[in-house]
């Protein structure tokens, strides 16, 4: 019996670091603003560490930035692998509205 693999999972790497596994995309945005709600009760940067993101889409940049918007402080975005870097880029998102890439 097989255990259930999520599609997209958030998972607190402590001090303000959170590693995001799956995908990032219009179905998963809740999950992801479920997950890193915490994150708002203390001013300072905020770590997503993309490692294990397989995928981003529009919503889950949107998703982003309006983490980015409500933090006392910035995301850091660590560590994107290349499609989503791709999207960052084409997007022009490094260093807009209080989010930086970083890896």
């Amino acid at each position: 019996m097989g255990g259930f693999i999520p599609a997209f999972e958030v998972l607190s790497g402590g001090d303000r670091v959170f590693h995001l596994h799956g995908e990032l995309d219009m179905a998963t945005v809740d999950a992801f603003l479920e997950g890193t709600v915490g994150a708002l009760d203390t001013p300072g940067d905020i770590v997503l560490d993309l490692t294990k993101l397989t995928f981003m889409d529009s919503s889950g940049l949107k998703a982003v930035g309006s983490l980015a918007q409500r933090v006392g402080g910035g995301v850091v975005l660590r560590c994107p692998p290349p499609n989503v870097l791709r999207l960052l880029d084409i997007l022009g998102v490094n260093g807009a509205v209080g989010i930086r890439i970083e890896g």
